[in-house]
């Protein structure tokens, strides 16, 4: 396969670890850890002050980490 730009080789990439995990572990047991995951980030969040700078930023990264978890399964 011949792709044109690094973004869709990154996207095919994390296609690939995708299926891989599935297939080591089963379909529900992924999405069992990433749903617990989801919950663990949404408890941070929940604990945070978005007013505070240095929680802000953390708020941003626990943000990009749980799209980033629902972005496996609805992309």
């Amino acid at each position: 396969m011949r792709y044109d730009n690094g973004d869709s080789l990154n996207q095919r990439q994390k296609e690939l670890e995708l299926t891989l995990s599935l297939k080591r572990i089963g379909g529900d047991e992924a999405k069992l850890q990433d749903q617990e995951l989801i919950q663990r980030v949404e408890a941070q969040l929940a604990d945070l002050d978005p007013a505070n700078k240095e929680q802000k930023n953390k708020i941003t990264a626990l943000h990009k980490d749980k799209n980033r978890f629902l972005g496996k399964y609805f992309a």
